[in-house]
This record gives C-alpha cells, sequence and structure tokens, in this order.
C-alpha cells in the first residue's frame, strides 16, 4: 500500500483544524466553528448533496438547480432546473410549505467568510439504490446529487423524484472521483459506516 504521507517533513507543515465532513448551512454554525479553531470547512451538507462556497445561496438549490433530476424510475432530467416549473401540485402541499411557492432568491448561507478560513467541495450522497441507508462524503469535489425536499414537504417523492442519489453506490463513486477539484487532492469517506453496507 502506498503511503501518500510518505516524503511530508512533518515538522515544517502548518496544522489546521479540520473534520472529515461538517453541516453547516449558515453563518451561525460557520462561526460556531471557527471560534472553535476550525480554519479548513469541509462542509457536507446534503439534501441536496451540494458543495457551500462564498457564493452559495440555499435558493439556488430551488430555482438555479446545476445538475441532474432523477426520477425513481431512472429517468433524469437534465439542469438548469427550476422548481416552480416542475411543482404543479402546490394545492395538495400543507402549510407553510404551499404558501413558499413561488420560491424566491434568498441571501447568501454566508456573509462574512474570515480571511484565514478555507472552504473546500464536498457534501454528503445517500440514497443509492443498492445501499439505501449509507452516506459517502466526497472531499475535494464538486459532484452534486439528490434534491432540496429532504423531509418530502413538496411532495417531489409522490411526483416520482428521488430524494438522493438515486443511482448505485458504484455509478456515485466514479462521480464523485471524476469531479475532484484538483487531481488526487481528496476523494470519498464513507460517513457512517455502520448504518449500511455497499454491496
Amino acid at each position: 500500500m502506498l503511503n501518500p504521507y510518505e516524503k511530508i517533513n512533518w515538522q515544517s507543515v502548518s496544522r489546521i483544524g479540520s473534520a472529515t465532513h461538517m453541516h453547516m448551512t449558515d453563518q451561525e454554525l460557520l462561526d460556531n466553528g471557527y471560534r472553535y479553531g476550525i480554519r479548513h470547512f469541509a462542509i457536507s451538507n446534503y439534501y441536496p448533496a451540494a458543495p457551500y462556497d462564498a457564493d452559495t445561496r440555499p435558493s439556488d438549490f430551488r430555482l438555479h438547480q446545476h445538475w441532474p433530476a432523477v426520477r425513481a424510475d431512472g429517468s433524469i432530467i437534465e439542469p438548469p432546473i427550476n422548481w416552480n416549473d416542475i411543482i404543479t401540485w402546490k394545492d395538495e402541499l400543507d402549510e407553510p410549505y404551499r404558501s413558499e411557492l413561488p420560491f424566491t432568491e434568498g441571501e447568501l448561507a454566508f456573509s462574512n467568510i474570515p480571511d484565514d478560513a478555507i472552504l473546500s467541495p464536498n457534501s454528503e450522497h445517500h440514497g443509492f439504490c443498492n445501499s439505501m441507508r449509507i452516506h459517502v462524503c466526497n472531499p475535494g469535489s464538486t459532484f452534486t446529487s439528490g434534491n432540496f425536499d429532504s423531509h418530502n414537504n413538496y411532495r417531489l417523492k409522490q411526483h416520482g423524484f428521488s430524494v438522493g442519489f438515486g443511482g448505485t453506490w458504484q455509478e456515485g463513486f466514479k462521480g464523485m472521483l471524476a469531479h475532484l477539484k484538483y487531481p488526487d487532492a481528496g476523494g470519498i469517506t464513507i460517513a457512517h459506516p455502520t448504518s449500511g453496507l455497499l454491496t
């Protein structure tokens, strides 16, 4: 087995606080992590599984989805996707979700990123058709999957959409490695290895 750290002089490196994955969807959560010493933020939000950066607005996932939407039958809707154009069943929704339609542009997730903070692409994927319970992160990769309706408040599942990745974990892993921002700088971590098995 290759040792990727074999040639590193540990006496000369700068160590910074980080984690394999972390869920942070707003400025308050980022500030809290920074307060406790985190400087490298491998933010791994899901629902959808999309990397967060300085330009991310959570409303983008509803108005400007830039990755395909997968239906439960395996068919694909190609991007760009505005869910306002797809959710034609507003009358089926409970409040307050019915009143949220049509979706509108929102604020940035992070309004103040400290100069010494590093945000790396990452996200946490789930809903693989051959391993439903496992959650997998892809630090360093811009790979994106799923949709915004994790709790089925907008009834996307009833209308034929897969909430998670929808394909096999093998297909997902290939996509994660193909979308590394820098070659060999990142990879795949199984976030909760006891909650499901890869088959």
